[in-house]
């Protein structure tokens, strides 16, 4: 895909005249995250942008592609063409910041200690399988679908965007009973077997 430079340039400019708010740990500006994620559809629709804290306080802008590896180098470009912004890191995809001890989902702390995982070799894919017990209970379609796009958000955090995309070709979700006496792993092993 070709990137239109004046929508990259129109996303970056939004950045730099908003910086002040968005270095504000407690500004509640929701129109300027409106007008930043307007502005990374108009450079593509499956690109996302997401604020974190470092281990240090200092606010880090990461640009994903939620795993989508078409897109990486996109991304990329985009992140190279950044101004040189003052207390804000920019990342292209998600770093391994490491998983976090609980992941929040409609309103509920999931333990990470509560989500399993085996890697299987499948028809020359390597498959990632989540086990949980949230699984076990019927969910909604919609419910479903947000609690599997949750975890795999942690996942990315937990061993990088991009080794998570490199390394694991399809992911499915189970619920803990259907193991079929496989042993699994702790969520937070992950990187470990990639």
């Amino acid at each position: 895909m070709s990137l239109s430079l004046e929508n990259v340039e129109a996303f970056w400019k939004i950045v730099e005249s908003n910086l002040s708010t968005i270095l504000d740990t407690n500004s509640e500006e929701i129109a300027v995250y409106e007008k930043l994620l307007q502005a990374l559809d108009d450079i593509h629709p499956e690109l996302y942008y997401e604020f974190l804290l470092d281990g240090e306080d200092n606010m880090m802008l990461v640009l994903s592609a939620h795993g989508n590896s078409k897109l990486f180098a996109d991304v990329e470009s985009i992140v190279k063409a950044a101004p040189v912004l003052t207390n804000l890191h920019v990342f292209a995809l998600m770093p391994a910041i490491g998983f976090a001890e609980e992941i929040f989902w409609q309103g509920m702390e999931i333990a990470l200690d509560s989500l399993f995982f085996t890697i299987s070799q499948q028809e020359n894919k390597r498959r990632l399988t989540i086990y949980s017990t949230l699984f076990n209970v019927p969910l909604e379609a919609e419910e479903q679908d947000d609690l599997e796009y949750t975890i795999l958000r942690a996942i990315e955090e937990g061993v990088g965007e991009r080794v998570f995309a490199q390394s694991i070709d399809e992911t499915i979700f189970l619920a803990q009973q259907e193991t079929k006496n496989e042993p699994l792993l702790p969520l937070s092993d992950l990187m470990n077997s990639l």
